[in-house]
């Protein structure tokens, strides 16, 4: 396993595990799922030095943050866990309480990686973030992010918002999934920004993407995607 360190998260494998299955109905894995193959995979995961868990509040309402905290132990707090909020009323009391009930449920002081979960369509990030920010201050999240973003295209809908996130917050990691393309077997790899030539999200790959990003102050990359791949 190769690592990165990333300010703030620590000690971070270039693959992680995504938990969205653990403790949601949707998977159809039933219940039994939770206290066994779930526990397994965790446990499997970290014995191949997998140090990155990947999970949200809205995985199971909670269930997979709980599911995670229990399987990885006295373990919890030497890893990266990364969660995220989902921004229904993401005003910045709402995520800061939001932030330590899935502190609490994953049985951690700190969130090493804290992130929003998606766009909000209506609440501008000036709205949102500042939420984060003090969440960084307090010390209670180790660096702030953004997930299930379409490379930069949703980044470009508010240029200025992007700038004062990356200027303002300190945002030092960013995820992009290529959602049409998840599924069971979906694998995160991260990458630092200086060391990544090209993304590609939803089959294209533009040319200025990278040096975009790394314009905002990006200087981490989480890439979501399949195992396996025909192309």
């Amino acid at each position: 396993m190769k690592y990165l360190d990333v300010d703030g998260v620590g000690r971070v494998s270039r693959i992680g595990l995504g938990t969205w299955q653990f403790g949601s109905l949707e998977w159809g894995y039933g219940d039994s799922y939770a206290s066994g193959a779930a526990r397994d995979i965790v446990q499997r995961a970290r014995a191949l030095g997998v140090t990155l868990f990947d999970t949200a509040e809205v995985y199971g309402l909670g269930k997979s943050e709980r599911i995670l905290g229990e399987a990885l132990g006295d373990e919890r707090a030497e890893v990266a866990v990364a969660s995220k909020v989902f921004p229904v009323a993401p005003f910045p009391a709402v995520i800061k309480q939001r932030e330590r009930a899935s502190a609490r449920r994953l049985g951690l002081d700190r969130i090493p990686l804290y992130q929003i979960h998606q766009p909000n369509p209506v609440i501008p990030d000036t709205v949102i973030m500042p939420g984060m920010r003090d969440l960084l201050d307090s010390g209670n999240i180790g660096a702030a992010g953004v997930s299930v973003i379409d490379g930069v295209s949703d980044l470009d809908a508010d240029d200025a918002a992007v700038n004062r996130r990356a200027a303002e917050l300190s945002t030092r990691v960013i995820v992009i999934a290529d959602g049409s393309k998840l599924g069971a077997t979906a694998m995160a790899v991260v990458a630092p920004i200086d060391r990544i030539d090209t993304l590609v999200t939803d089959g294209q790959a533009p040319a200025d993407q990278v040096g975009r990003l790394r314009d905002r102050g990006v200087r981490v990359v989480i890439a979501a995607g399949p195992t396996s791949r025909e192309d």
